[in-house]
């Protein structure tokens, strides 16, 4: 089993979980999305760590017991880049997994931090996405959070049937009970597609993982973020946002570690049993 302790770097709370062997095939720095911290990745890490990896997960500023700040609603991406790219740097990783929001930050990072690997899961993209009805009907009344930088959180059901849609109960209300306010600011430049990437800047290997029933953003969007980055893709029919922790999570994990044994030219190690 891989053993787990908690730290702090650049004042940010750091779940690190790493081999029981002692050895390590890649550093992976983990990037989470909107609204949660780095215990989203509680049973992704903890996996990966059984697989040989050196996992670093960071609960990034204003959330939680992490690093305090003043006014969590005009938090803006680049603060959270800063913390990604400062643990990445800290712990020397050069493997970095980002999910959603987590996925957006992540590509800013992969930019300076010389990766030998970038995963991204359902990743927001570095450009503005259409809304469909659905989604804009039940987004509209967060409006004045955005535009006034105004700490966010969604109510239960807006949440869960935009993230936690192919969750059942009571798994998506014990879920929905640990989410935190998120930046007003950090997810208008998000949705206005304020935070560009440039492709040229990220030279390793990109994996994007799609799960085709996420209801927050479109299929086609995350093939384009694919298509920018020149990413291999894999994809799931079944699995919706959360493809690292909804039922089937262990084959996302099996196949990612596939990848990354492959592009780091790494042995891979049995799944755990």
């Amino acid at each position: 089993m891989a053993q787990t302790t908690t730290t702090r770097i650049a004042d940010l709370l750091v779940d690190v979980h790493k081999p029981d062997s002692g050895s390590s095939r890649a550093t992976v720095m983990f990037s989470h999305g909107a609204w949660v911290g780095g215990w989203v990745w509680e049973d992704f890490a903890p996996y990966m760590a059984d697989l040989g990896y050196d996992c670093y997960v960071p609960t990034l500023r204003g959330r939680y017991d992490s690093k305090q700040v003043e006014d969590v609603g005009s938090i803006s991406i680049y603060d959270l880049v800063e913390d990604a790219v400062d643990v990445a740097r800290s712990v020397d990783a050069n493997v970095v997994i980002g999910e959603s929001l987590g996925g957006l930050i992540a590509q800013k990072a992969a930019e300076t931090l010389g990766l030998k690997a970038l995963v991204l899961m359902n990743s927001a993209p570095p450009f503005m996405v259409p809304l469909d009805f659905k989604v804009m009907r039940s987004q509209i009344k967060y409006m004045g959070d955005l535009l006034f930088n105004k700490p966010n959180k969604p109510s239960k059901k807006d949440y869960s049937e935009l993230i936690l849609n192919n969750v059942g109960e009571p798994e998506a209300s014990q879920f929905y009970d640990r989410i935190c306010p998120e930046s007003g600011r950090a997810l208008k430049e998000a949705s206005l597609g304020k935070i560009k990437v440039d492709p040229r800047k990220i030279t390793c290997p990109v994996l994007s993982v799609i799960g085709h029933k996420d209801a927050i953003l479109p299929l086609k969007a995350h093939r384009k973020v694919a298509r920018l980055l020149g990413a291999d893709v894999i994809e799931y029919p079944g699995m919706s946002h959360h493809t690292f922790s909804e039922e089937g999570w262990e084959k996302v994990a099996a196949e990612v570690d596939t990848w990354l044994s492959q592009k780091l030219a790494v042995a891979p190690i049995p799944p755990p049993s």
